[in-house]
């Protein structure tokens, strides 16, 4: 039952806010190839990144470094044009007013999480949790115990909403109850009010 929960854990890029990937607009802009510039971010730039000990411009600078290019200013914050999904947002109110707590669990950075403050007034979440402020990133479990700890509940009371495997994979190892969402579904939004429903 939805009594049985106490957090819902919102995943923000590509489940609260909509945004074309910045990282295949960088790479065009260098004209990188897509897949060598994210295999290199995830082999060696994700968890500073995330976890911040990376600043953006120490990014660049070791892109610069990797694929011998130039890179001017910090594009990856400036090619960032993120949108609230109003749909979600209206669930996520929803389920507050029901007596859920609905917080963030985003892997981020300084420049990208600063934009996304914009979107949304800080009541829109009863929490925020970021990586780059916890120096701990999905899909690390000391990024689920830390959230699981500030909020004061079992991983069995928890909710956790991401667009990507990977990261609902400790989730669903520790006891939360995971759902995997996907904007490019049209079916999406129906399918996880129907996930609510059947809890």
């Amino acid at each position: 039952m939805l009594s049985d929960y106490k957090v819902v854990i919102s995943d923000l890029g590509g489940v609260f806010i909509d945004c074309l990937s910045a990282f295949k607009t960088c790479s065009d802009l260098l004209r990188l190839n897509y897949d060598d510039f994210m295999a290199f971010f995830f082999s060696d730039l994700e968890a500073p990144l995330s976890d911040g000990y990376l600043t953006e411009e120490e990014f660049w600078k070791k892109v610069e470094k990797r694929f011998n290019v130039k890179v001017s200013g910090n594009i990856l914050t400036e090619n960032f044009h993120p949108v609230v999904v109003q749909p979600l947002h209206t669930l996520y109110k929803e389920l507050q007013k029901k007596g859920l707590r609905v917080v963030t669990g985003s892997n981020n950075f300084d420049g990208h999480w600063g934009v996304s403050l914009k979107l949304f007034q800080l009541d829109d979440f009863d929490a925020l949790y970021a990586s780059h402020l916890m120096h701990c990133h999905k899909p690390n479990k000391e990024f689920y115990e830390y959230i699981v700890k500030a909020e004061g509940v079992k991983p069995e009371e928890c909710i956790f909403i991401d667009d990507m495997a990977r990261n609902l994979e400790v989730a669903n190892q520790m006891g939360m109850k995971t759902f995997l969402f996907n904007l490019s579904d049209p079916e999406n939004m129906s399918k996880l009010e129907e996930f609510f429903k059947a809890l």
